[in-house]
């Protein structure tokens, strides 16, 4: 199959190669034909082409036609002298003419698409697609707003590989389980002793990825993943980090220490997150030490727009240390937060993605459940046996096996093939018209920057809030 490819693409050089050259062939014709006849008569001193047909090349054939395109005055029937060549000065501002013509032609067949500037084997720019966002505070609303970009495929984050949160505010109160979608894994980093920061980090199940605890530290809002992907033989390391405002000389040290071991593996490092320095700031920039400690390790930072409109700086950076194999980095328009999520791509020639796979849901079958059978089943149940325990845990744990016994017996799980994974059933239309309003006023706030922009785009934040609140209370 390579080889079958490696030769299509050789011939389509070589059929690009033929065609550039027959338009510079009909050019050269072009040209020739209109010196040779250009001539001017001896009575009369009039110019005359006696083949007023030339060759052109078509924007829409893309191949050389027959066509009157230049035709200069014939000579007049009453003359009949003989014909002489003109002057040099003539033939210089003819010459200028055509190809003043010339040029516009085949500028109107670039811009047309027909003929590629330089023409070659098309490369596979497909690779994983990393996220950073500053989500600041995963509130309920807030994470349903996630999940639907991520699962919805008419939404910017679907498909994305890997989305790292930080400043989600979450505790270990809370488990992982209320933060799941589907067709990801979640890792989190919750911040001990005070409220405040943390990291959340989703992984696509296609994805091989591994989640590097032993590189991690406790004082260090940091999460390291392994991945391999698209079965390369180099380990790719991406990093998610969260560096708080009030980071102090002692603190950055530790971040260093961290990242320092990392690079020392000798492996490829990507890391994205909020380090809070301003990248537009060049002076200050340059002059902190936390950047010296990242550019010692042979990082660069790719990101230079704004990411947090409100302030105007770049404090979400994307560092890596083959910058050469990173493209797409760009900001999305998502008003949720007030910082912007930033995004870039691995490459990788030989990426491909599954078009064709499918997704599928679980489900329980009703279609057939005989509901006395069941209640009867639970009656009798062995219940007893879950109080046997003098832990609390245990006696849970064994009470749900025995209630998911019944409930597999006469309701069993049943997986079906889907399109897409469908959006929440309390998600409205009102719901995706408030968004969209909303994105477009924190887009206008980011351009014109006007305090009564930002407070319109408060109000429809506020909104869309409300309203995702008020739907899923509506709705359960």
């Amino acid at each position: 199959m390579e080889d079958t490819n490696s030769l299509f693409l050789k011939l389509k050089c070589k059929m690009a190669v033929a065609q550039r050259a027959l338009h510079l062939i009909c050019m050269l014709l072009y040209l020739y034909l209109c010196f040779k006849n250009l001539t001017r008569c001896k009575k009369c001193n009039s110019l005359d082409v006696y083949n007023g047909n030339v060759f052109y090349s078509s924007n829409i054939a893309a191949k050389p036609n027959i066509a009157s395109f230049v035709r200069l005055p014939r000579q007049p029937r009453s003359c009949s002298g003989s014909a002489s060549l003109t002057p040099n000065s003539t033939r210089v501002i003819v010459a200028c003419r055509l190809l003043t013509k010339a040029s516009i032609s085949l500028l109107l067949i670039q811009m047309s698409n027909d003929v590629e500037s330089q023409p070659g084997p098309v490369v596979d720019r497909k690779g994983i697609k990393l996220c950073h966002w500053n989500i600041q505070h995963l509130t309920d609303s807030k994470f349903e707003e996630i999940r639907n970009l991520l699962t919805c495929p008419s939404k910017e984050l679907f498909g994305l590989d890997i989305l790292i949160l930080s400043e989600t505010f979450c505790t270990e109160k809370i488990p992982e389980t209320f933060y799941s979608i589907p067709g990801y894994k979640v890792y989190r980093k919750d911040r001990t002793g005070k409220s405040g920061g943390g990291l959340c980090v989703y992984v696509k199940n296609s994805v091989q990825a591994e989640r590097r605890i032993d590189l991690e530290t406790k004082d260090v809002e940091i999460i390291w993943l392994e991945t391999c992907p698209y079965k390369s033989k180099r380990p790719l390391f991406i990093g998610g980090i969260y560096r708080p405002p009030s980071s102090n000389a002692a603190s950055d040290k530790s971040i260093g220490k961290n990242i320092e071991n990392v690079s020392l593996l000798g492996r490829e490092v990507v890391l994205l997150g909020d380090i809070n320095i301003d990248y537009l700031c060049t002076t200050k920039f340059a002059n902190h030490t936390f950047t010296k400690v990242l550019k010692s390790f042979n990082l660069s930072q790719l990101m230079n727009v704004i990411t947090r409109p409100i302030s105007r700086t770049c404090l979400d950076h994307i560092w890596c240390t083959h910058a050469e194999r990173l493209n797409n980095v760009k900001v999305l328009n998502i008003g949720i937060s007030d910082h912007l999520p930033i995004m870039t791509t691995r490459i990788y020639k030989r990426a491909c993605h599954n078009k064709g796979k499918h997704s599928t849901i679980n489900y329980r079958d009703v279609k057939h459940l005989n509901k006395d059978k069941f209640i009867t089943a639970l009656k009798n149940a062995p219940w007893d046996s879950a109080f046997v325990f003098d832990d609390a845990n245990d006696t849970v744990y064994a009470w749900y096996e025995i209630f998911n016994d019944v409930v597999n017996e006469y309701l069993p799980l049943k997986q079906k093939r889907v399109k897409r994974n469908t959006q929440p059933k309390w998600f409205n239309n009102i719901i995706g018209e408030d968004i969209k309003a909303r994105d477009k006023l924190y887009y206008k706030a980011r351009k014109y920057q006007t305090d009564e922009d930002w407070a319109n785009y408060r109000i429809a934040k506020n909104k869309v809030t409300k309203t995702i609140r008020n739907a899923k209370k509506n709705y359960f």
